[in-house]
């Protein structure tokens, strides 16, 4: 590990009474951001080389915000049609040199698309095809920033990557501070925190949409409160299911699946579901005698309690009215 990565690393996870790491401040990461862009602006960046690499000797930094999960043929059809026309790679990824990694020279902090149609190439008839990249010597907290910068400006990466990036970093570069990360990375703290809710979402949640792009950071704002209450979380998971179990029917079938906004309206509606059922269940099925009459009634109160109505002459037995009552005090959830 570079020196630079381990004094970051020492100041992220030495004791709170270490007089030294008390005296370090948290990395100043909006200047580090308007540093490296005014760097990168006047071509003066420093500690840079470009070369064509082999792409197998490169792995994604630990901290990347690309889920390389999502990536396949098809996500990367632009760029391999590309390479295939031009026989090269046009843009380079940023990487940093690793040391002590048999398997690999290079971490690469931007560029897994590229990095990885890079190596779809290499497999797919094309063994010579090289990966270009950018080496800079790079701290974590600079590989990050340099990431953030050159990530929000592009189009392919979902709301939920970049969510579960920021989620991520936020206790690794700021030390659970939201409103110093916000200030450091230039957006509101409106913003960053419906991308932290965002990242928050149960993998059910996550299913049910056909693609995690289809999950755009505005969705925290309506599916968060649901997911706060334990009611209605329950509904959600449940429709959620639902929805996700229709989707695999449609895609088997070759159907149009439910886009983003469809899932969420229907996610929506658990809310609604909720109070339904709290209305359905505040008065609970009446006790009859074998004859047909009513004799015991009980409805659901704040608090969990029951409110109990006895009807006279109505030829119920001794033993009925305590049946009914070792019913209604089974049913009763416990305090």
């Amino acid at each position: 590990m570079a020196k630079g990565n381990r004094d970051f690393a020492n100041l992220l996870t030495g004791s709170l009474t270490d007089a030294s790491v008390e005296a370090t401040p948290v990395p100043d990461l909006a200047a580090m951001r308007d540093s490296s862009l005014s760097k990168m602006a006047r071509g003066s960046v420093v500690n840079t080389r470009v070369e064509l690499v082999d792409p197998a000797r490169c792995k994604p930094w630990v901290y990347s915000d690309r889920d390389r999960t999502l990536l396949n043929e098809q996500e990367c059809a632009d760029l391999i049609d590309s390479y295939k026309a031009t026989g090269r790679q046009q843009l380079p990824a940023l990487v940093r040199r690793l040391k002590d990694d048999p398997a690999h020279d290079f971490e690469i902090i931007y560029g897994n698309r590229r990095h990885w149609a890079a190596l779809w190439m290499q497999q797919n008839g094309h063994p010579d095809f090289k990966f270009l990249v950018t080496i800079k010597n790079l701290t974590d907290a600079e590989a990050f920033i340099e990431s953030d910068i050159e990530n929000r400006t592009r189009k392919d990466l979902s709301d939920l990557e970049r969510a579960k990036k920021y989620r991520q970093s936020l206790e690794i570069f700021f030390r659970g501070d939201q409103k110093g990360m916000a200030g450091s990375l230039g957006i509101s703290e409106s913003t960053l925190s419906r991308l932290l809710s965002l990242a928050e979402l149960p993998s059910e949640v996550i299913g049910a949409f056909e693609h995690p792009y289809d999950i755009k950071a505005t969705y925290a704002v309506t599916l968060s409160p649901l997911l706060n209450n334990p009611a209605s979380r329950r509904s959600l998971i449940e429709l959620a299911n639902e929805i996700t179990s229709e989707q695999e029917v449609a895609r088997r079938e070759g159907r149009p699946l439910q886009n983003g906004p469809a899932v969420l309206a229907r996610l929506k509606s658990a809310k609604e579901k909720v109070k339904k059922t709290k209305k359905r269940d505040q008065k609970l099925q009446p006790f009859t005698t074998k004859e047909g009459a009513k004799f015991l009634e009980a409805e659901r109160v704040r608090g969990g309690g029951l409110r109990i109505q006895v009807y006279s002459k109505t030829g119920a037995s001794r033993q009925e009215f305590l049946d009914a009552f070792a019913k209604l005090l089974e049913d009763l959830p416990d305090s």
